[in-house]
Protein backbone atom coordinates (compact mmCIF):
# COMPACT_ATOMS: atom_id res chain seq x y z
CA UNK A 1 0.00 0.00 0.00
CA UNK A 2 1.37 3.47 -0.88
CA UNK A 3 1.33 6.00 1.56
CA UNK A 4 -0.09 9.16 0.59
CA UNK A 5 1.59 11.89 0.50
CA UNK A 6 -0.45 15.52 0.39
CA UNK A 7 -0.08 17.97 -2.63
CA UNK A 8 -0.16 21.25 -0.67
CA UNK A 9 0.84 23.29 -3.79
CA UNK A 10 -1.85 22.12 -5.20
CA UNK A 11 -4.32 22.75 -1.90
CA UNK A 12 -3.28 25.85 -1.33
CA UNK A 13 -3.97 26.60 -5.12
CA UNK A 14 -7.63 25.50 -4.34
CA UNK A 15 -7.80 27.74 -1.44
CA UNK A 16 -6.93 30.77 -3.60
CA UNK A 17 -9.89 29.94 -5.74
CA UNK A 18 -12.41 28.55 -2.85
CA UNK A 19 -11.24 32.04 -1.02
CA UNK A 20 -11.85 34.68 -3.82
CA UNK A 21 -14.20 37.11 -4.13
CA UNK A 22 -17.00 34.76 -6.37
CA UNK A 23 -17.16 32.10 -4.00
CA UNK A 24 -16.91 34.21 -0.66
CA UNK A 25 -20.21 36.12 -2.08
CA UNK A 26 -22.35 32.94 -3.43
CA UNK A 27 -21.28 31.92 0.31
CA UNK A 28 -22.79 35.00 1.46
CA UNK A 29 -25.83 35.31 -0.13
CA UNK A 30 -26.55 31.54 1.18
CA UNK A 31 -26.45 32.43 4.11
CA UNK A 32 -28.77 35.61 4.11
CA UNK A 33 -30.86 33.68 2.21
CA UNK A 34 -30.99 30.83 5.68
CA UNK A 35 -31.41 33.33 7.97
CA UNK A 36 -34.26 35.95 6.13
CA UNK A 37 -36.04 33.30 3.92
CA UNK A 38 -39.15 33.97 5.33
CA UNK A 39 -38.72 37.56 4.93
CA UNK A 40 -37.94 36.96 1.46
CA UNK A 41 -40.24 34.92 0.48
CA UNK A 42 -43.03 37.84 1.96
CA UNK A 43 -41.09 40.15 -0.35
CA UNK A 44 -41.36 38.23 -3.48
CA UNK A 45 -44.57 37.93 -2.85
CA UNK A 46 -45.62 41.49 -2.89
CA UNK A 47 -43.59 42.16 -6.29
CA UNK A 48 -45.73 43.33 -9.00
CA UNK A 49 -43.06 45.04 -10.88
CA UNK A 50 -38.82 44.38 -12.60
CA UNK A 51 -37.35 45.51 -14.76
CA UNK A 52 -33.66 45.09 -16.59
CA UNK A 53 -30.45 46.28 -16.64
CA UNK A 54 -30.36 48.96 -13.60
CA UNK A 55 -33.10 47.23 -12.33
CA UNK A 56 -36.13 48.86 -11.40
CA UNK A 57 -38.78 46.50 -8.77
CA UNK A 58 -41.98 47.81 -7.25
CA UNK A 59 -43.76 45.93 -4.37
CA UNK A 60 -47.26 45.87 -3.22
CA UNK A 61 -47.36 47.64 -0.08
CA UNK A 62 -48.44 45.13 2.92
CA UNK A 63 -52.05 45.00 4.38
CA UNK A 64 -51.73 45.69 8.25
CA UNK A 65 -52.76 42.59 10.46
CA UNK A 66 -55.64 44.47 12.58
CA UNK A 67 -56.23 41.69 14.83
CA UNK A 68 -58.02 42.21 18.13
CA UNK A 69 -57.60 45.42 20.48
CA UNK A 70 -55.33 45.27 23.42
CA UNK A 71 -56.62 45.02 26.82
CA UNK A 72 -57.02 48.03 28.43
CA UNK A 73 -54.88 48.83 30.99
CA UNK A 74 -55.65 47.83 34.57
CA UNK A 75 -56.75 50.87 36.84
CA UNK A 76 -57.15 51.85 40.42
CA UNK A 77 -60.81 50.34 42.38
CA UNK A 78 -63.46 53.16 41.16
CA UNK A 79 -65.10 52.60 43.95
CA UNK A 80 -62.33 53.06 46.52
CA UNK A 81 -61.31 55.94 44.87
CA UNK A 82 -64.31 57.79 45.39
CA UNK A 83 -64.73 57.07 48.25
CA UNK A 84 -61.30 58.81 49.28
CA UNK A 85 -61.91 61.82 47.44
CA UNK A 86 -65.39 62.57 48.45
CA UNK A 87 -64.96 61.77 52.13
CA UNK A 88 -62.12 64.52 53.55
CA UNK A 89 -61.98 61.89 56.86
CA UNK A 90 -60.62 59.11 55.01
CA UNK A 91 -58.61 60.85 52.54
CA UNK A 92 -56.53 62.23 55.59
CA UNK A 93 -56.31 58.52 57.07
CA UNK A 94 -54.56 57.37 54.18
CA UNK A 95 -52.39 60.26 53.73
CA UNK A 96 -51.24 60.28 56.62
CA UNK A 97 -50.83 56.44 56.35
CA UNK A 98 -48.51 56.70 53.20
CA UNK A 99 -46.71 59.66 55.38
CA UNK A 100 -46.15 57.55 57.94
CA UNK A 101 -44.74 55.05 55.99
CA UNK A 102 -41.95 57.17 53.61
CA UNK A 103 -40.78 58.88 56.49
CA UNK A 104 -40.40 55.72 58.80
CA UNK A 105 -38.62 54.15 55.98
CA UNK A 106 -36.67 56.91 55.86
CA UNK A 107 -35.22 56.54 59.51
CA UNK A 108 -34.99 53.23 59.87
CA UNK A 109 -32.81 52.94 57.06
CA UNK A 110 -30.13 55.93 58.45
CA UNK A 111 -30.77 54.51 61.83
CA UNK A 112 -28.23 52.53 64.30
CA UNK A 113 -29.09 49.77 65.74
CA UNK A 114 -28.77 51.20 69.33
CA UNK A 115 -30.51 54.15 68.46
CA UNK A 116 -33.53 51.58 67.59
CA UNK A 117 -33.03 50.09 71.14
CA UNK A 118 -33.23 53.02 72.69
CA UNK A 119 -36.69 53.80 71.14
CA UNK A 120 -37.58 50.14 72.47
CA UNK A 121 -36.67 50.91 75.70
CA UNK A 122 -38.23 54.12 75.72
CA UNK A 123 -41.85 52.21 74.74
CA UNK A 124 -41.28 49.82 77.71
CA UNK A 125 -41.51 52.69 80.54
CA UNK A 126 -44.62 53.85 79.20
CA UNK A 127 -46.28 57.37 78.84
CA UNK A 128 -44.32 58.93 80.81
CA UNK A 129 -40.93 57.62 78.66
CA UNK A 130 -37.42 57.56 80.39
CA UNK A 131 -35.17 59.14 82.35
CA UNK A 132 -32.15 61.02 80.38
CA UNK A 133 -29.43 59.47 82.07
CA UNK A 134 -31.45 55.90 81.57
CA UNK A 135 -30.50 56.90 77.75
CA UNK A 136 -26.49 57.31 78.34
CA UNK A 137 -26.06 53.38 78.23
CA UNK A 138 -27.25 52.74 74.80
CA UNK A 139 -25.02 55.98 73.93
CA UNK A 140 -21.80 54.13 75.21
CA UNK A 141 -22.73 51.26 73.64
CA UNK A 142 -22.73 52.70 70.07
CA UNK A 143 -19.61 54.52 71.19
CA UNK A 144 -18.06 51.06 72.45
CA UNK A 145 -19.47 49.12 68.51
CA UNK A 146 -17.74 51.79 66.75
CA UNK A 147 -14.45 50.74 68.26
CA UNK A 148 -14.29 47.34 65.42
CA UNK A 149 -15.82 49.29 62.54
CA UNK A 150 -12.86 51.16 60.07
CA UNK A 151 -13.49 54.96 59.76
CA UNK A 152 -15.97 55.45 62.60
CA UNK A 153 -16.37 59.05 63.67
CA UNK A 154 -18.17 58.98 67.04
CA UNK A 155 -20.99 61.51 67.34
CA UNK A 156 -21.32 63.56 70.58
CA UNK A 157 -24.43 62.54 72.54
CA UNK A 158 -26.48 65.58 71.07
CA UNK A 159 -25.87 64.03 67.92
CA UNK A 160 -26.50 60.81 68.78
CA UNK A 161 -30.06 62.32 70.49
CA UNK A 162 -30.31 64.93 68.03
CA UNK A 163 -30.97 62.52 65.25
CA UNK A 164 -34.29 61.10 66.96
CA UNK A 165 -35.45 64.29 68.05
CA UNK A 166 -35.26 65.61 64.08
CA UNK A 167 -36.96 62.91 63.03
CA UNK A 168 -39.66 63.86 65.39
CA UNK A 169 -39.61 60.43 66.98
CA UNK A 170 -38.97 61.79 70.72
CA UNK A 171 -38.87 64.63 72.51
CA UNK A 172 -36.59 65.98 76.07
CA UNK A 173 -39.80 67.02 77.88
CA UNK A 174 -39.64 67.72 81.90
CA UNK A 175 -40.81 64.99 84.31
CA UNK A 176 -42.77 65.53 87.42
CA UNK A 177 -39.88 65.45 89.31
CA UNK A 178 -37.87 68.52 87.80
CA UNK A 179 -35.70 66.30 85.77
CA UNK A 180 -35.66 65.59 81.61
CA UNK A 181 -37.34 62.61 79.89
CA UNK A 182 -37.45 61.25 76.41
CA UNK A 183 -40.87 60.43 75.50
CA UNK A 184 -41.69 58.80 72.02
CA UNK A 185 -43.72 61.56 69.91
CA UNK A 186 -47.15 60.15 68.16
CA UNK A 187 -45.28 59.28 65.07
CA UNK A 188 -42.24 57.50 67.30
CA UNK A 189 -45.31 55.16 68.16
CA UNK A 190 -46.14 54.53 64.69
CA UNK A 191 -42.85 54.32 63.70
CA UNK A 192 -41.90 51.37 66.27
CA UNK A 193 -45.66 50.01 64.72
CA UNK A 194 -44.78 49.98 61.44
CA UNK A 195 -40.95 48.40 61.56
CA UNK A 196 -42.01 45.58 64.13
CA UNK A 197 -44.65 44.48 61.16
CA UNK A 198 -42.64 45.04 57.99
CA UNK A 199 -38.81 44.83 59.34
CA UNK A 200 -39.02 42.50 62.41
CA UNK A 201 -37.22 39.85 60.72
CA UNK A 202 -34.06 42.24 60.30
CA UNK A 203 -34.32 43.95 63.56
CA UNK A 204 -31.64 41.95 64.78
CA UNK A 205 -28.93 42.34 61.80
CA UNK A 206 -28.40 46.05 62.91
CA UNK A 207 -25.60 46.50 64.63
CA UNK A 208 -23.75 49.78 66.27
Amino acid sequence: MQNCVANWPLILEYLKVLLSWPPLAFIGACIVIAAFRQQLAEKLDRLIEAKGKDWHARFQEPTQNVGTSPPAPPTADSDYLTQVTSDPAKARVEILKWWTAAASENAFHRMHGTQWRLLEYVLSRGEAGAPAEEVRPFYDEHLKLGESVPGFVPPTIDQYIGFLVGQSLIIIASDHKGGMAVQLTPLGHEFIKYIKENWAPFLGLKGL
